[in-house]
């Protein structure tokens, strides 16, 4: 073992041995089929018999018209809990890079306040509502959630590079009447300033991890636009403005795709990536299922968890391993949301069981 590995496997040995006795903790389909099967009630409580969420529904009212915003915040409290448990074992450098990583929870909250102060909802909004990972994100989104308006929300914006994105996004707003116009933009700004943020906060194996982790997740947000805008009919400049400006592994097809006249020829220019085995599923389910495009994102998730997976089961010392869990966590977060709140609102589970993503 080179003296680096030597560095490695000392900084982070004990984190990975907590994660991986987790990992083994992580439900799995015959779980989630238990919780499908059973009632909404039944399935709240057996849950709370898995280690990780232990008494986490004290007081949720299935009967509440806010149950499925409580459900969220209560999942996600969980999730971020054990994620700063753990996090304090992990060298510095990842820890501040993880961190920031962790900031989608402040991204989602800020896209609800946004959402509401566009329709105009005359309910208040409570910051007490949704799980936000710092101080400082709670007090921003507590001042921009007493504005009336959207151009006064970004007026008492705190973070720079939000800033920046909402004043770069607020005309074409104006112009489409959408908020979506906005959403898209701080998620651009987001993977944007995360990327960024690899090269001065890690070196190393960790770099070239987190580069891989991210840039995949990058390259599939980026492939799900340019189909989405093909099968919409966008024309290669409206596509553009939703793309994230980094190009991990997709190289020139990137432009051959986008310019592409149709979802079958960007399919095809898509071909030529490493990403090829998902592009001919995503092609083959499209064709099933008469030119629709409902099941991509759940094709794509599965992609990426696979390929997690895959990259995990090699040298296990570096950052990857804890970004990998937090991400089979939010996969599974996303999975429970789902199945409870089928059920609470009476939805097919036909309906949650084609949306679950599963780690095989």
């Amino acid at each position: 073992m080179r003296l680096g590995q030597i560095t490695e496997a000392k900084e982070y040995s004990f984190i990975n041995a907590r994660i991986k006795a987790r990992k083994g903790q992580l439900l799995t389909a015959a779980d989630y089929e238990r919780l499908l099967s059973s009632t909404l009630n039944e399935g709240l409580t057996n849950l709370q018999d898995s280690p990780r969420y232990i008494n986490i529904f004290p007081s949720l009212d299935p009967e509440s018209s806010n149950f499925a915003l409580n459900l969220e915040k209560l999942l996600d409290e969980s999730l971020y809990n054990e994620i700063f448990t753990l996090i304090k074992d992990t060298p510095n450098k990842a820890r501040k890079f993880i961190e920031f990583y962790l900031k989608k929870s402040y991204i989602r909250a800020l896209k609800h306040i946004i959402r509401q102060i566009h329709t105009k909802e005359t309910e208040s909004i409570s910051i007490e509502d949704f799980f936000v990972a710092t101080s400082d994100e709670k007090t921003e989104l507590i001042i921009i959630s007493k504005t009336e308006g959207i151009e006064e929300l970004i007026q008492k914006l705190q973070t720079p590079w939000v800033i920046k994105s909402m004043r770069s996004a607020f005309n074409e707003y104006i112009h489409q009447e959408s908020v979506l116009v906005l959403e898209n933009a701080l998620d651009q700004a987001f993977y944007e300033q995360l990327w960024q943020y690899i090269i001065p906060t890690l070196d190393g194996r960790d770099r070239k991890v987190a580069q891989k982790i991210i840039g995949m997740e990058i390259d599939l947000l980026n492939m799900n636009m340019i189909l989405r805008g093909k099968v919409l009919n966008l024309s290669p400049d409206e596509i553009s403005n939703q793309l994230i400006s980094i190009n991990y592994r997709l190289g020139s097809t990137l432009t051959l795709a986008k310019q592409a006249s149709s979802f079958s020829a960007a399919v095809d220019g898509l071909q030529d990536t490493v990403y090829s085995d998902l592009i001919r599923a995503i092609n083959r389910d499209y064709k099933d299922k008469k030119e629709s495009i409902a099941n991509m994102d759940q094709l794509q998730q599965e992609w990426f968890i696979q390929a997690l997976l895959t990259m995990l089961a090699g040298y296990p010392f570096h950052i990857g391993t804890f970004l990998s869990y937090i991400i089979f966590r939010f996969k599974e977060i996303e999975n429970l949301r789902i199945i409870f709140e089928t059920k609470w609102k009476g939805i097919d589970l036909k309906f949650a069981r084609e949306l679950l993503i599963y780690f095989k």
